[in-house]
C-alpha cells in the first residue's frame, strides 16, 4: 500500500470517540469506514461506522441519510439484523456503534467456493437464506425496504448465523418518499428500484434475494455487462436467463420459483421474502419451511394501485464448518415442475422483457458519481426499450459494445481461466475514479516490471509504487483517487492485496475525449485499454507473457 493509501485508511486508529477506541478499520463502503472499536465503559468490542468526512463536504444531505440508517434499524430488534448501540456526533465526524460480527460475509464464502470450482452446499445456503428472508419479512413488516440486498451486506460466524447489514439505502415508506435518491448496487437492483429508487417495495428486496440465490445456485451473475449502465438497463428490460442453462443440475421447479421472483412486475414475485425461501425448499424437496416473519405476512401484500404499477468485520480465515446434515447434491432432482410451472417456463423462452412503466419522477442519480451525462444515458435508453422493439447492442460511454446474450452453457465461475499460450489473463476493470487490477487466473502472477500509464509517458503506475510484487490467484489491487471510497467486492474481489492513491491529475484512464493508456511489462507494452469519461466505466484483459 502506498504511504499515502496508510496515512488515509489508518487517519482514525488508535483515536477515541466518546467512550469508543477505535483500534482497526475493517472496510470501506460508498459512504462509511468501518473500524473494530473497543467499549472503554463496558470492555467489549464494537463496530463503529464512521461517515466520510469528505462526503459531508460534497453533499449535507449524507448526514440526514446516516442519522435515518441509525435510527430506521435501531427500531428493529430481529436477531439477524445488526443491532444499533449508539449514534452521535464527535467535533466534525458522525458515528453509528453497532454490534461486532467476528467472521466473514457471504460474497467471501461464494467467492471462496468460486475459486475452488465448487457450488455452496444447497442445505447451507438455504439455512442462510432463511435467515435473511426473515430480517428482510421483519423489516418489511415495520415499513422498512433495505434496497441493498447482496452477498457482502450479510455477515456470517464460525456456525453460519447470518447478519444482515448495512442499511445505508434504507427506505421507509411512511417519510422517506422525497429522500430516495441512493440507487444501490446495480448487479443485485430491481427494475423499478432502477427507474426510480424511491418507488422501491418490500419486493423489491425479494427480487434482490433472487439475484443472490440465482448466484448461488449457478455460481454466475444474473447480468453481465461492460459498465453497471447497462447492468441496470438488463435488470429493467431484459428476461433473466434461466438458471438451468448455466447450471443443468438445478431442478426444473426451482427455476419456475427462480423466475417469479426476477418477474419486472413487483406483484408478479412472491409476496416475501420467506414466501420465497420456502418455495425453493420445496421445490428441493427439503420439508422444514423457513420461520415465518414476526407479523402475519397479509400486512406485507402490496395492492394493485397505480402507483405500485407505476414502480413496476474483521475477516477470519474461510474454513467452511462440516455440516451435521446430510449435504442435498446439486444435481438432486427436487420436485418435478406442474403444468402451471411448464407454462412460467414457456414464457420465458426467447419472450420479449416484460414492459415496465417508466415513472413520472425523476430517474435516480447516475450509477457512477461523476454527472448528469450518464443520467440522460440511462433515461434515454431506457425509454427506447421500454417502448417495445428489438433489444440493440448497447454502446455505453465508454465505447464498449454489449454482444447479445447467448443461451449457451457458461464456464462455471469457480474455474478460473488457465494460463493460454497468449498468457496469463490479468482483467483491469475501472471507472472514473478506480481502477482494479484482478488477477483471474489461477497462478500467483508478478508484478513488479509491470507498469500503467499514458502512451509513451514517462509517469507511471504500479512497478515500485505496489508494496507487494505478487497478486495471488483470485485476489486483487487497486489504484484509486485520494479518498475516494469504494466496495471492494462490488468489483468482484475480495482481498486486495495492495492499494495505490494517485491525484485526480494522474488518473490516466480517465480522460475528456476517447482516448488509451497502455499497459507495459517491462519496456514492452503488451496492451492498449480505452480510457472512460468522467462518470462512466470499462474494462480490459491483459494477457501476462
Amino acid at each position: 500500500m502506498s504511504k499515502k493509501g496508510q496515512e488515509s485508511n489508518s487517519a482514525l486508529v488508535g483515536s477515541t470517540m466518546g467512550q469508543y477506541r477505535l483500534e482497526q478499520m475493517l472496510a470501506s463502503g460508498g459512504m462509511a469506514r468501518i473500524y473494530k472499536a473497543t467499549d472503554t465503559n463496558l470492555d467489549r468490542i464494537v463496530a463503529v461506522k464512521v461517515l466520510m468526512r469528505e462526503l459531508i463536504d460534497m453533499d449535507d444531505s449524507m448526514i440526514e441519510r446516516f442519522e435515518r440508517e441509525a435510527k430506521a434499524v435501531a427500531a428493529l430488534e430481529h436477531d439477524s439484523i445488526i443491532r444499533i448501540y449508539d449514534y452521535r456526533r464527535h467535533d466534525d465526524l458522525y458515528y453509528i456503534v453497532m454490534n461486532y460480527v467476528e467472521g466473514y460475509d457471504l460474497a467471501d464464502l461464494l467467492n471462496q467456493y468460486r475459486r475452488e470450482g465448487k457450488f455452496l452446499e444447497i442445505d447451507r445456503a438455504l439455512k442462510i437464506m432463511m435467515q435473511v428472508a426473515a430480517a428482510l419479512d421483519f423489516a418489511h413488516a415495520a415499513g422498512i425496504i433495505h434496497r441493498d440486498v447482496k452477498p457482502s451486506n450479510v455477515l456470517l460466524d464460525k456456525n453460519d448465523k447470518a447478519t444482515l447489514t448495512d442499511f445505508g439505502l434504507v427506505l421507509r415508506q411512511s417519510v422517506d418518499k422525497t429522500l430516495g435518491t441512493a440507487f444501490g448496487t446495480p448487479r443485485y437492483i430491481s427494475p423499478e428500484q432502477a427507474l426510480a429508487s424511491e418507488k422501491s417495495v418490500p419486493q423489491s428486496d425479494v427480487y434482490s434475494l433472487a439475484v443472490v440465490m440465482y448466484e448461488i445456485l449457478t455460481g454466475d451473475m444474473l447480468f453481465k455487462a461492460d459498465t453497471p449502465m447497462q447492468i441496470a438497463l438488463s435488470h429493467i428490460s431484459e428476461p433473466p436467463p434461466k438458471p438451468r442453462s448455466i447450471n443443468p443440475n438445478i431442478p426444473e421447479a426451482v427455476e419456475v420459483e427462480i423466475l417469479k421472483a426476477h418477474a419486472k412486475d413487483p406483484l408478479s414475485r412472491h409476496r416475501t421474502a420467506t414466501e420465497f425461501i420456502n418455495a425453493v425448499r420445496a421445490a428441493y424437496g427439503t420439508s422444514t419451511p423457513a420461520t415465518a416473519p414476526a407479523l402475519d405476512a397479509r400486512t406485507l401484500v402490496f395492492t394493485d394501485t397505480p402507483e405500485v404499477r407505476q414502480a413496476v468485520v474483521n475477516r477470519q480465515p474461510l474454513t467452511p464448518p462440516a455440516s451435521k446434515t446430510p449435504i442435498l447434491s446439486m444435481g438432486v432432482k427436487g420436485k418435478p415442475a406442474t403444468p402451471e410451472s411448464a407454462a412460467v417456463l414457456a414464457q420465458w423462452d426467447d419472450a420479449p422483457a416484460a414492459a415496465v412503466t417508466a415513472p413520472s419522477r425523476k430517474l435516480p442519480l447516475p450509477l457512477v458519481a461523476g454527472g448528469l451525462g450518464a443520467l440522460g444515458v440511462i433515461a434515454v435508453l431506457a425509454l427506447v426499450l421500454l417502448r417495445g422493439g428489438s433489444s440493440p447492442s448497447l454502446t455505453l460511454m465508454s465505447g464498449i459494445t454489449q454482444p447479445p446474450r447467448t443461451t449457451a452453457p457458461a464456464t462455471p465461475v469457480g474455474t478460473p481461466p488457465p494460463a493460454t499460450a497468449d498468457g496469463i489473463p490479468l482483467t483491469l476493470r475501472y471507472d472514473s475514479t478506480t481502477l482494479i487490477v484482478y488477477n483471474r487466473s489461477a497462478d500467483d502472477v508478478d508484478i513488479s516490471q509491470l507498469t500503467l500509464g499514458k502512451p509513451g509517458a514517462d509517469a507511471a503506475v504500479l512497478g515500485a509504487e505496489v508494496r507487494q510484487a505478487m497478486i495471488e490467484a483470485g485476489e486483487c489491487l487497486s489504484i484509486t483517487q485520494v479518498s475516494r471510497a469504494y466496495n471492494l467486492r462490488d468489483w468482484d474481489c475480495t482481498v486486495e492485496q495492495d492499494k495505490v492513491e494517485v491525484a485526480s491529475q494522474d488518473l490516466f484512464w480517465r480522460t475528456v475525449q476517447p482516448d488509451q493508456f497502455e499497459v507495459r511489462l517491462a519496456d514492452q507494452v503488451i496492451a492498449v485499454c480505452a480510457t472512460v469519461r468522467r462518470g462512466a466505466a470499462g474494462e480490459c484483459t491483459v494477457n501476462l507473457p
